[in-house]
């Protein structure tokens, strides 16, 4: 195969690097059915984000070890349960943001104001609830890569995202025990 062109590129070497790019992807994720280099290419933003969704999916659970989805929800729905249980990462239970500023709390309760936290039963309110358990996993270290609307809106993949990052953070705490208290 090619190597990797850096100067005085045409179409061509573009092409070439674009389908070195989408190796390397697939030789980390494995094969993604409806995407190959040409569509990096092309700019095909739509395969582009479906493939780095597979790769920052892929990197938050190879930092989880051998934890599957099921894993980190069980996990979740264990600390989490009192505030309510959800049945995935899309489930509109969590729109209101309590769920998530629960799991935040395992990692410091004294850092929560419950004060400050409402039902989420109105727009501003899950609103509100979603800005601060942002802030409050931002706090104790967690990489966000969701703003308050993923919350509010159950965005299935950045709810996973941001619920591993907590889970992360409660293993590194709770120094590699797995099992919610």
């Amino acid at each position: 195969m090619y190597g990797i062109k850096k100067n005085e590129m045409g179409p061509f070497d573009v092409q070439i690097n674009c389908d070195l790019a989408y190796a390397a992807c697939v030789n980390v994720v494995g094969k993604a059915v409806g995407i190959a280099g040409a569509d990096i290419y092309k700019v095909n933003k739509k395969l582009m984000l479906a493939l780095i969704w597979r790769m920052a999916r892929f990197h938050y659970l190879s930092l989880l070890g051998s934890k599957q989805e099921k894993d980190i929800l069980d996990w979740a729905n264990g600390l989490a349960g009192s505030v309510c249980t959800i049945g995935g990462f899309g489930d509109a239970k969590l729109s209101t943001g309590r769920f998530i500023i629960k799991l935040c709390e395992a990692l410091d309760p004294e850092v929560i104001d419950w004060e400050i936290v409402t039902p989420g039963e109105t727009p501003e309110d899950a609103e509100s609830n979603a800005k601060y358990a942002i802030s409050l996993a931002r706090k104790h270290g967690a990489f966000i890569f969701c703003v308050w609307d993923d919350v509010v809106n159950h965005n299935k993949k950045m709810m996973l995202i941001l619920i591993a990052g907590v889970y992360d953070l409660w293993i590194q705490k709770n120094g590699g025990a797995a099992e919610a208290e």
